[in-house]
């Protein structure tokens, strides 16, 4: 005859193990719901803060010599607004 605490541990580890695979399961689940980026992402946000740094740099340079006239965003979204 087995022994009861045999039994048990027995029980206990099947749910430890459907504990387990429903965890599992479940980051699947997440991992294809979420939206894929692509590898080269990261490439992609360097280069693009690269090139604002740059841009930001060659405007200080060169708004000196031809100053032009700041538009701030809001003013940006009220013409917006207007022509469309």
């Amino acid at each position: 005859m087995i022994p009861w605490t045999n039994i048990e541990i027995g029980q206990i580890r099947v749910q430890e193990l459907r504990r387990t695979a429903d965890h599992h399961r479940m980051v699947r689940a997440l991992q294809a719901a979420a939206p894929h980026v692509p590898a080269y992402g990261r490439v992609l946000a360097w280069v693009g803060h690269r090139l604002v740094t740059l841009g930001a740099r060659l405007e200080g340079r060169y708004s000196r010599i031809h100053p032009t006239p700041a538009i701030s965003m809001p003013q940006v979204a009220q013409e917006f607004e207007h022509c469309c």
